[in-house]
């Protein structure tokens, strides 16, 4: 009988678990993240919180000596790093934990990147206020300033000018614990790579597009999935992926790895060994027809290989940005919602409530996943979802 054991999983994730012919499925899920789905799906479920990591590891001996395990799968940023340990604890095969260390540390990924051809990128790392003043002249203007295990846009700044760089001096907290690594600003088109990953050999699902706010704060407003490359470009992008994820030692699973394409060739800003976030997940799968976690299963049990495939329909995330205030009325969702190539829509707030700016991606207002046959449609589909929705605020 072949058992999983899934930290952190969508109940689509443990249905797709389930269709690629795991027969005992075992879950992971923090207090917050309790949904009767996932008790009706799974066989059994533990519930803690991530840091706990003796605590489940006793939960993943008792479960593994009563019926072992084949393999435990984490999906999300913390998840994974906990579903490493659990697998080199009960030496099963999986992702390791000095994979995750590189890619969850931006300041050893970029040490790491740095020796890859290409691929350098001038850094420095700042942990307190001395370090942050001695950059000053070292590196030119514009750079990025962000946390070394930061995520979600989170407390990311670009710096470009002395009035940007005092007032980060200002806002600077030493006491706040936070490890910056400060880079070279890097010009060019956004993008993210889906890959999957078996016995070392590693495979391009597609390329998402990427928009973001642009300076300071570059968090992601949309994404399109799948984005074309021309040839030369597709195959320095494919070259940087090998070369990045066997330079951290990965060998299997799901990954999402992040570049700009730069006049001097494609440059990786950091890679994950998890998949990606924002629901590209989810674009993938109504671009192609085919579940990255399906696929991801079928490879580890079968050998057996999805992907690539070429993708039917052009899908996109878009999310929303309202301003800041009251909000005294909301217009055009529910002609949105009747709309067929919306595929969901979700606002994160209601008539009534105060909006405050999205700081970083944990407070954006809302989202629209879009699905067209070409690029020209889905284009033409997120102007008419931004201009349909309309939403009333009174100044604070």
């Amino acid at each position: 009988m072949r058992t999983a054991l899934l930290i952190s999983p969508r109940p689509n994730v443990i249905e797709d678990a389930r269709r690629a012919g795991y027969q005992e499925i075992f879950v992971f899920i923090k207090k917050n993240q309790i949904n009767n789905d996932i008790f009706n799906l799974a066989d059994k479920v533990f519930v803690f919180e991530w840091d706990h990591y003796y605590e489940a590891l006793q939960y993943a001996k008792m479960l593994h000596s009563a019926n072992p395990i084949y393999k435990i799968y984490g999906f999300g940023e913390y998840s994974v790093q906990l579903a490493a340990y659990l697998s080199e604890s009960l030496g099963l095969q999986g992702i390791s934990v000095k994979s995750v260390q590189l890619a969850t540390d931006k300041h050893l990924m970029r040490d790491v990147l740095n020796k890859v051809d290409n691929q350098y990128v001038f850094y420095e790392v700042v942990k307190t206020k001395n370090d942050l003043l001695k950059l000053k002249g070292k590196i030119p203007y514009p750079f990025i300033l962000k946390p070394i295990s930061g995520a979600g846009s989170m407390n990311v700044c670009k710096v470009s000018s002395d009035e940007d760089f005092k007032r980060f001096e200002c806002e600077y907290k030493e006491s706040s614990g936070i490890i910056y690594i400060c880079e070279e600003f890097l010009k060019g088109k956004e993008i993210s790579v889906e890959a999957i990953s078996f016995n070392g050999k590693h495979k391009i699902i597609g390329i998402t597009e990427k928009y973001t706010t642009g300076s300071p704060h570059f968090i992601e407003t949309g994404h399109v999935f799948p984005y074309c490359l021309e040839e030369v470009q597709q195959k320095q992008v494919s070259d940087s992926i090998t070369a990045i994820l066997n330079s951290i030692g990965h060998n299997t699973g799901l990954t999402h790895t992040e570049l700009i394409l730069t006049d001097s060739g494609p440059k990786v800003v950091e890679t994950h060994v998890r998949p990606g976030g924002d629901g590209i997940t989810d674009l993938v799968m109504h671009s192609t027809g085919i579940s990255m976690f399906h696929a991801l299963f079928m490879y580890d049990l079968y050998e057996i290989e999805e992907f690539p495939v070429h993708p039917a329909h052009v899908t996109s995330n878009q999310f929303f940005f309202f301003e800041e205030g009251i909000i005294s009325k909301v217009e055009g969702i529910e002609q949105i919602r009747e709309n067929p190539q919306v595929i969901a829509i979700n606002l994160s707030f209601k008539e009534g409530d105060s909006l405050k700016t999205p700081t970083d991606s944990t407070n954006r207002h809302g989202n629209a996943i879009l699905i067209a046959d070409d690029r020209e449609g889905i284009n033409k589909l997120v102007d008419q979802v931004h201009k349909t929705i309309r939403v009333e605020v009174e100044l604070i």
